[in-house]
């Protein structure tokens, strides 16, 4: 991202030199953007959403009155921010005997972890005033994949610590829950993302996205790994639904059983911090699958140009613009089919959610992975190497 940053302050500013600490910075500052706005709108939409499975309106009162008239879609737009003022302005609770320095590092670690994830991810690529196309992320890691993967195994460390720290047995049992679920789904997630991998030849996500690009076999269409690598993208699909802790693998928070689970005693912005990092691993796991298995911010035969020439004006970086409208766009259709599955699903029982996920996910994730290796030893073999 840096190329890009320094080329854009130039452009504006006629070859002002940026600091090196300024293109880190400016990111940092997009991404918590990014998250704050970001789940407040996945709140709107998912109670939207849950309120249209359950022939209610959802939220309507809140925000311009006129919009509310069109449609149940343009009402309730200001619900998520008077919430989280409420939050702000509530008492931050820290009751008498629990371990504090763990009480107050968990929600910490949680928000860190939703916050490093992001770096990482591709969103877009441009080749406006550069030699060759650069991917827009604040790091195209060419690790990036096992980066992803690693980050999110901070958020067990995080909520063992929550439910331990509270000094509360029902939110030590949420706590253990969600450490035993998050680690057996974390086993046939990883193996779904394998097969992927081994057909692009890279761990670093932008690398996956022009893989995709290329096209297997020498056809576009069958570059999306979702064609090849299917088994592993619905693997993958339900696995996020299982590390997220939504429904139907909610158990840790099972609230007839545990109340709130590992979340129990938290009140205020420390019970908030446990909400936006969920809506945002929850876009963060639709962003990968978006990257993994959607092909990124491209579509087949489709090459938006570095600029685009209206007339009386032309718009520069239109293909970085146009990549980011497309990936959201694929990203989104995956929020509201996890939220379409999070209201039409009953919750699991926690012997049957174990034994979903080590009797059928892993088998069928280590098939995945053999189809995967036999195609790319075929497009190695006749059609020279990898699609990229």
């Amino acid at each position: 991202m840096e190329p890009i940053f320094e080329q854009f302050v130039r452009d504006l500013t006629g070859g002002f030199q940026v600091p090196f600490w300024a293109p880190m910075l400016v990111s940092l500052g997009l991404v918590l953007a990014f998250i704050a706005l970001n789940a407040m709108f996945m709140i709107w939409l998912e109670r939207k959403i849950c309120g249209r499975i359950q022939r209610r309106m959802g939220p309507m009162l809140t925000g311009p009155k006129a919009w509310a008239r069109f449609s149940m879609w343009t009402g309730g737009w200001f619900q998520t921010p008077c919430d989280s003022v409420k939050l702000l302005l509530k008492e931050d609770i820290i009751p008498a005997q629990v371990d504090r320095f763990g009480f107050m590092l968990a929600p910490v670690l949680v928000f860190m972890a939703a916050l490093a994830v992001y770096v990482p991810l591709p969103i877009s690529s441009t080749s406006y005033a550069q030699s060759a196309p650069i991917v827009v992320a604040v790091a195209d890691l060419d690790i990036g994949l096992l980066y992803v993967v690693a980050i999110t195994t901070l958020t067990i460390l995080a909520i063992l610590t929550a439910g331990w720290a509270s000094n509360n047995k029902y939110s030590l049992l949420g706590g253990m829950r969600a450490g035993v679920q998050i680690l057996s789904y974390e086993i046939p997630m990883l193996f779904a993302l394998m097969g992927p991998m081994v057909l692009a030849g890279s761990l670093s996500l932008g690398d996956l996205v022009l893989v995709q690009h290329a096209g297997l076999f020498g056809v576009p269409l069958l570059g999306w790994f979702l064609v090849p690598s299917f088994l592993g993208a619905v693997v993958y699909l339900i696995c996020a639904v299982a590390e997220t802790n939504r429904p139907p693998f909610d158990m840790p928070e099972a609230e007839q059983e545990l109340v709130a689970g590992f979340s129990t005693e938290y009140t205020a912005m420390r019970f908030a911090m446990f909400y936006l990092a969920e809506f945002s691993n929850t876009f963060v796991v639709c962003m990968i699958f978006t990257a993994v298995f959607l092909g990124g911010w491209t579509l087949p035969g489709f090459i938006p140009p570095s600029s685009l020439n209206l007339g009386f004006f032309t718009l520069p970086y239109f293909d970085l613009l146009a990549g980011m409208a497309i990936f959201f766009a694929k990203a989104y259709a995956v929020v509201l089919l996890l939220m379409w599955i999070r209201w039409t699903f009953p919750r699991l029982r926690p012997d049957h959610l174990m034994t979903f996920g080590w009797k059928f996910l892993l088998p069928l994730s280590f098939v995945n992975l053999l189809v995967c290796i036999v195609l790319a030893a075929i497009q190695q073999i006749y059609f020279g190497g990898n699609p990229g």
